[in-house]
């Protein structure tokens, strides 16, 4: 499945897009571009795929992951989508993902 993203640079006020064949192309290629220092964070790891794949990119930085592991609270509707409660959670929410070692989830 081909995924579209655009984003923007800052400091240089353009929107850009690139097409990308896979989420992990989108995912290396935002890395190499994360030039500031600061924390790395993933709001949301519920299986901790992306997780731990951004971890393996950045091996000497300590990942964040957050999550109750429950799913929505409640259900999003927006437009004529409905993602029903719990949704993203996991089938037992007291058995958290395996991650690697640099990752922490709070």
């Amino acid at each position: 499945m081909l995924k579209f993203s655009h984003f923007r640079i800052l400091g240089f006020g353009s929107v850009f897009s690139k097409l990308f064949n896979s989420d992990a192309d989108l995912l290396r290629y935002a890395s190499d571009l994360a030039t500031i220092e600061g924390v790395y964070l993933e709001l949301g790891v519920c299986t901790g795929k992306s997780i731990n794949f951004i971890a393996a990119l950045n091996p000497d930085k300590i990942i964040y992951g957050f999550d109750s592991f429950q799913g929505n609270p409640e259900a999003w509707h927006r437009d004529h989508t409905v993602v029903t409660k719990g949704t993203f959670g996991l089938k037992d929410p007291n058995k958290i993902p395996l991650v690697l070692n640099n990752v922490r989830l709070i």
